[in-house]
């Protein structure tokens, strides 16, 4: 179970790759088409990309995940170069541990993060005060009965470097000590709106959400680019809000304001993600907003959306096409139902040895009473071929196993079994058989002939 939801995690980064292949670097094009809260939809659709299996549906449809889960991939080393680098690859060790490993830094980021908040929350707890009496628990006041958010407290903070929202139930908006005598009556509306949107908008619980289903994806630093490119759309998109019926003077107060809360902050904590920021965390996010806030980007239409709408509908899709092409390869290098084996431990026939019954036709049935399933496993002593009836030489056990149909397509075939002896003597026996041409499951039946030679031939 641990190795399919491993290879289910791998796929899944490939569809995310994908995505963010087509769409990353159109992002600031996107940005001008529409809005940051557009981009941050985005950017939550492409983490989301990571997480929902879309490719899986095609697996299931297919028939192709139950084949993986329940039937041995054949890897012939002397196949195509991929698969003999996989054959390679599989006589490493540490192959067979990749997915026991993956679940124990799994476990191991989310125990860490656990902690972690655990450990903030009880620092948190300590050098906060409540804020009375002044212009900020006035303007508090009004914007709480304004926006209607009756569950949110502020407070100030020896803790923070700048204004932020932390709390998930008991949401707070703290104000660093620092800060609290820096700012004018209108600069601490500005700062005071933009962190009653990351209430409203639960910015800091979509985040930890987030978090937790990067879990399984901490070992890839796209996933964890695309969680910080989030934070800076949030922040973006606040002002948005903040600013959207702000005249030219106004924006020009707010972008001095994002500047002089940049200057005045003596420690940013880039790395902390309980909480959201004024500030945000990056400077190219500061240039951005910025710009945004001056009017200098076009202003979002219906067709900038969906134009960008369409862009990320197609990176979704292919996303989906190449994980789903990607399926079997990872099966091939990650599945624990693999056997590695030359092309020549199988051999099958396409003329009619010895026994010849013409005329035998493919049967769509599941029904395999009176034959018993074997895996054909060629030893130093016993060699295996597969005879087929007339035209039906075309299927092979080296079958596509992206592909098979699960209500059996059987085929009937000859079994040739041959077995040398230590004297020298050997045996043919033939058995009648069964063989589903999508997967290539075989079945042995009754014995139809028998041969045994004194001096062995073959």
């Amino acid at each position: 179970m641990i190795d399919r939801i491993f290879i289910a995690v791998l796929l899944l980064s490939v569809s995310g790759f994908v995505f963010c292949v087509i769409f990353l670097p159109l992002g600031n094009w996107g940005y001008r088409l529409t809005s940051a809260k557009t981009m941050e939809t985005v950017n939550t659709v492409a983490l989301f990309v990571f997480v929902v299996p879309l490719y899986f549906v095609l697996s299931i449809l297919d028939g192709s995940e139950n084949a993986f889960s329940h039937y041995e991939i054949l890897l012939f080393q002397d196949g195509d170069s991929y698969e003999r680098i996989a054959g390679f690859a599989r006589r490493c060790p540490l192959v067979n541990y990749l997915s026991s490993l993956w679940l124990l830094g799994t476990i191991g980021f989310l125990a860490y993060y656990i902690w972690k908040y655990a450990s903030f929350s009880k620092a948190m707890a300590v050098g906060r005060f409540e804020i009375s009496g002044s212009v900020w628990a006035e303007k508090f006041e009004e914007l709480k009965r304004e926006k209607d958010v009756p569950d949110v407290r502020i407070e100030g903070s020896c803790r923070v470097s700048a204004p932020c929202t932390f709390g998930i139930k008991g949401r707070t908006i703290l104000v660093p000590a620092g800060m609290i005598n820096s700012f004018r009556e209108e600069e601490i509306d500005f700062i005071l709106q933009h962190e009653f949107y990351h209430v409203i908008h639960r910015d800091l619980l979509k985040k930890l959400l987030l978090l937790l289903l990067s879990s399984a994806h901490w070992f890839n630093p796209l996933f964890h680019l695309l969680r910080n490119s989030l934070s800076n759309w949030q922040e973006a998109a606040n002002d948005e809000e903040v600013t959207k019926s702000f005249d030219e003077s106004e924006k020009t107060k707010y972008k001095d304001l994002i500047v002089k809360v940049m200057e005045i902050e003596k420690r940013q904590d880039k790395k902390n993600v309980f909480l959201v920021r004024f500030t945000g965390n990056s400077m190219k996010n500061y240039k951005r907003r910025l710009l945004k806030v001056e009017g200098k980007d076009k202003m979002a239409t219906i067709w900038g959306k969906a134009v960008v709408a369409s862009v990320t509908v197609v990176s979704v899709l292919s996303g989906t096409i190449v994980a789903k092409a990607a399926d079997a390869p990872v099966n091939q290098m990650f599945s624990k139902n693999v056997a590695v084996v030359e092309s020549g431990m199988i051999e099958e026939v396409n003329e009619i040895e010895m026994l010849s019954i013409e005329g035998q036709d493919v049967r769509s049935t599941d029904s395999t009473k009176g034959f018993v399933e074997i895996d054909l496993h060629n030893t130093a002593n016993t060699t295996y071929e597969i005879i087929y009836y007339g035209s039906e030489a075309a299927f092979a056990v080296r079958n596509d196993p992206a592909a098979p149909q699960h209500l059996h397509d059987l085929v009937d075939i000859k079994l040739k079994e041959h077995t040398k002896f230590s004297d020298g003597s050997c045996k043919t026996t033939y058995y009648e058989g069964l063989k589903c041409a999508s997967c290539g499951k075989i079945w042995k039946g009754d014995v139809i002939g028998e041969t045994t030679l004194k001096k062995c031939p073959h």
